[in-house]
């Protein structure tokens, strides 16, 4: 007989969860390290070990105050709630398994590169997009800035805004709820950023993170579902859950480059999914810095990822040929393009087109982003379905046809599958990356 369409399988479900099954809707955590937090400071969540956790459901709420400075135009990135961390970082017993740096300007990138405007501007007040006075297109744009129009009084102390943002990290990018109750104490470390890297323009001279806390729910089951995950171990007492996570390293190119460049980074992974390249600005003119993305080859070069002595794409993307054509080798960045119409960006032409020698602006930051997909299979069943560069080399190469004149911040993203391995007799558990 063969197989019925689901539309018309009528054939029997579970009707109900397990008897007892229990939500805690909204559990918070405060952080173990304080109250108020500055610049360059760390900011601990303990995570309960008991129950198990909604992946999806983990986010962030804080409040953050700005004193000094001046009351004119400032920007932090194109979503600033993410802006003020630059690292993040995931422990579990005494190991750190995941380490996430230059995560405001990573988080930047993800957005700008999965988020259309209308879904972007839905998101405006908890992402800390526009101001209260301004018309809906800056959000559109970028930032607090409100063109010298009073964005924040920031010479007011009491000036303040609220924040809430999805936690990227490698529980909340999980496809299994974790089971917290069979692994060892567990924490999310965030750590805050300089005021430098944060601000543009009149920037304050302090700023400080209250009311931070970590939101998330939690599942309990009755004693005979856990007998039944404890009983879905391995010979080794193991079970296993999918998760993906991104790792980055940041490479700085010379002001004056040509010819063929090529960057080797550090990368041991088992399986990158995908790899992409932020190309930040250094120079006085790239006033958003490292949040800016500019292209380096200035239309009249390429760019090739290497892993292995193995070339993604097949072919270099060409900046000659076919320069928006980057942005559909981008799409895919995330999986397979199936169907290319429907990739979400927020990137306008201004910004795709700065070069190497461009002024940028704080409502419109430079996001010439390139990305290509590595997946041998872009499937959910396998657990590892990337490339490996465990034993290899891993590097960008770059061809300039044109001379530069800036020095840029090179900062490789990979996505990779990270292999959550708990052994639950024991609770004791280990990252595979």
């Amino acid at each position: 007989m063969s197989v019925l369409p689901k539309e018309i399988n009528y054939g029997k479900k579970n009707i109900s969860l397990p008897k007892g099954t229990s939500c805690i809707n909204g559990a918070v955590s405060t952080p173990a390290t304080g109250f108020s937090f500055g610049p360059n400071q760390q900011i601990q969540f303990n995570l309960p070990s008991r129950s198990y956790l909604v992946p999806e459901s983990i986010y962030l709420r804080y409040r953050m105050t700005l004193t000094g400075g001046d009351n004119t135009s400032f920007g932090v990135g194109a979503f600033p709630a993410y802006s003020i961390f630059n690292q993040c970082q995931t422990i579990i017993g005494s190991n750190v398994v995941e380490s996430i740096p230059n995560y405001g300007v990573l988080n930047n990138f993800i957005l700008t590169s999965k988020l259309n405007y209308s879904q972007k501007v839905g998101l405006a007040v908890p992402f800390g997009l526009g101001v209260q006075t301004s018309a809906i297109s800056q959000i559109y744009t970028s930032t607090f800035d409100n063109t010298n129009t009073n964005a924040w009084d920031i010479s007011n102390p009491n000036e303040f805004r609220s924040m809430a943002i999805p936690l990227n990290c490698l529980f909340g990018n999980a496809s299994s709820l974790i089971p917290l109750k069979f692994m060892p104490a567990s924490s999310i470390v965030l750590s805050t950023d300089s005021i430098a890297n944060c601000f543009i323009g009149l920037a304050p001279t302090a700023y400080a993170i209250t009311n931070c806390e970590l939101v998330y729910d939690l599942v309990d089951f009755n004693d005979e579902v856990d007998q039944s995950v404890m009983s879905m171990a391995d010979d080794r007492g193991k079970i296993m859950i999918k998760s993906q996570s991104y790792a980055t390293s940041g490479q700085t190119t010379t002001a004056v480059s040509s010819g063929t460049i090529e960057y080797v980074y550090a990368m041991r992974l088992a399986s990158i999914k995908g790899l992409a390249l932020i190309l930040g600005g250094t120079h006085t003119n790239s006033v958003n810095k490292q949040f800016d993305s500019l292209d380096i080859t200035a239309g009249n070069g390429s760019y090739q990822f290497n892993v292995a002595n193995v070339q993604y794409p097949s072919r270099p993307i060409s900046t000659v040929l076919n320069k928006s054509g980057a942005l559909m080798e981008l799409s895919s960045f995330y999986g397979p393009a199936h169907d290319l119409a429907s990739s979400n960006f927020s990137i306008n032409p201004v910004e795709w087109s700065y070069i190497n020698t461009s002024t940028t602006t704080a409502l419109q930051p430079a996001k010439f982003y390139i990305g290509t997909n590595t997946e041998r299979l872009s499937t959910n069943d396998a657990l590892l379905s990337g490339i490996s560069s465990q034993l290899s080399s891993l590097s960008v190469r770059i061809e300039l046809g044109t001379q530069t004149t800036n020095s840029q911040n090179l900062i490789l993203v990979a996505l990779y599958d990270a292999i959550l391995e708990v052994d639950v007799a024991n609770r004791q558990a280990n990252l595979l990356t």
